[in-house]
């Protein structure tokens, strides 16, 4: 979050993208939905492993988010959509936020099949920063172009 010329807090948008959330700690998961929705995400979250794969051959989601406690069920999950789901699936950008962001656990996430590893926000400018600055870079479609800002109070 930061102050435009006017002086008012502003933040960016995740508005239109479409997030598939994975995690296992409901409190967390919801918090993560939650902070997506209210800047305009399209959310669904699965707590289970093999619910994302049933879901992800019936839904196009742009963006596959994991809330990681346990790297092995992250790796697993993400090897696993990488190898048996469906084409749009199969390449679906995936992204693992995690306690723990040591350069061992950031390498062997990437070597799953992950595109990006980063520490657990602490809050929602922080999360939403993150999540469209790796949909941008990855041509994910958002309904905000870039560079146009929404108020806080809005997002």
């Amino acid at each position: 979050m930061h102050s435009n010329p006017n002086g008012n807090t502003v933040t960016r948008s995740v508005e239109g993208l479409r997030v598939l959330i994975f995690g296992t700690e409901k409190p967390s998961v919801e918090w993560f939905k939650k902070s997506l929705i209210r800047c305009g995400a399209l959310v669904s979250t699965i707590e289970s492993p093999k619910k994302v794969f049933a879901f992800l051959k019936n839904s196009r989601m742009d963006l596959l988010i994991v809330d990681s406690h346990s790297h092995d069920v992250a790796s697993l999950l993400i090897r696993a959509i990488r190898q048996d789901c469906t084409r749009s699936a199969h390449n679906i950008p995936a992204v693992v936020f995690t306690d723990d962001d040591s350069s061992e656990a950031t390498a062997s996430m990437l070597m799953a099949g992950f595109q990006a590893l980063f520490p657990k926000p602490e809050s929602l400018d922080q999360l939403v920063n993150i999540v469209e600055q790796f949909a941008r870079n990855h041509g994910l479609h958002l309904s905000i172009p870039q560079g146009q800002i929404r108020s806080a109070n809005d997002c």
